[in-house]
């Protein structure tokens, strides 16, 4: 159960890198301007939207809202607007994912997978084109008072429990809360306010998220030594090799080309570490250095890292 859950978090960790680098492709091509770096601007709710569609398409929209709403909470800091834009875009993508199900029936069984993400750029580029998509934080769409009620009901439409009983039930716990707070004692209060944490320790998931979407738009991602890598597998090999920087520059030119694939794969998904940096992994147990050998038809093995 352990190791599954490891391949599922890689798995979603894969589909989160693979949307990030295919809507900077569809960017590029449509023209779509950068003008914050990838972030709060036309390309972040560009690709909220796309994500947010090719999840519901792949998935279907109940998972896709799962796997979106999900992330945004998920985040221990998120300013209330930078959450409302997004919140926003990934019902777009939603809505998209919807449009075309209805327009063209069985389509994932009758139409290839990558004309299927062209059509969703397509749409997607169209709500931008009618001003439907959430372009900053400013947005005049997000001042919208009936939004948060839309919110609430995208949220629910998948389930059993009605619009108004869900309504009903908020408002219920929210009063559960409150009078349980005042029944607390000044002690049992101060005690809950002397853990919380900084708002520096609470920006720092948002800030690790925006280092990566900036790594994985410059196409690489830095190597953490302390993160486990034993579910790691390249995909474009089929093995768990993990080149090291000193590996590959003492490549020759035929062995670097050989394994261009390879080590451009690991350069977005993990990234490439020093050996240092490697031996540290093997210290922690998430690597394993295999030494150096010679096969019974006498070719000889270098060393090399793998994951465990």
């Amino acid at each position: 159960m352990k190791n599954y859950k490891k391949k599922l978090e890689l798995l979603q960790q894969e589909e989160e890198r693979y949307i990030l680098e295919k809507a900077l492709e569809y960017q590029k091509e449509l023209g779509i301007e950068n003008t914050s770096g990838g972030w709060n601007d036309t390309t972040d709710g560009f690709r909220h939207a796309w994500g947010s569609a090719y999840l519901a398409m792949k998935y279907g929209d109940l998972l896709s809202h799962a796997a979106t709403s999900g992330h945004e909470l998920l985040e221990t800091y998120q300013p209330k607007e930078e959450k409302s834009m997004d919140e926003w875009n990934n019902a777009i993508g939603r809505e998209i994912a919807k449009n075309i199900k209805a327009e063209y029936k069985d389509i994932d069984q009758n139409i290839n997978w990558s004309s299927i993400e062209d059509l969703i750029a397509q749409k997607a580029f169209e709500k931008i084109s009618q001003n439907e998509i959430a372009t900053s934080t400013s947005d005049p769409k997000l001042n919208n008072p009936l939004f948060k009620l839309t919110a609430v009901k995208n949220a629910t439409e998948n389930t059993t429990e009605s619009l108004k009983d869900r309504l009903i039930r908020m408002r219920e716990e929210k009063l559960a809360k409150y009078t349980q707070r005042l029944a607390e004692s000044p002690q049992k209060i101060q005690e809950k306010e002397s853990k919380h944490v900084t708002l520096e320790e609470l920006k720092a998931p948002q800030e690790a998220k925006k280092k990566r979407v900036k790594d994985i738009i410059n196409g690489t991602v830095e190597f953490d030594e302390n993160i486990d890598l034993s579910a790691y597998e390249n995909k474009k090999s089929n093995d768990n090799k993990i080149f090291t920087k000193e590996d590959i520059e003492e490549m020759s030119d035929e062995e670097r080309e050989k394994n261009k694939d390879a080590i451009a794969y690991q350069k977005r998904t993990i990234g490439v570490p020093t050996r240092e940096q490697a031996d540290k992994a093997v210290k922690s147990g998430g690597m394993v250095h295999v030494a150096s050998y010679t096969r019974s038809d006498g070719t000889k093995v270098k060393s090399y890292y793998r994951s465990r």
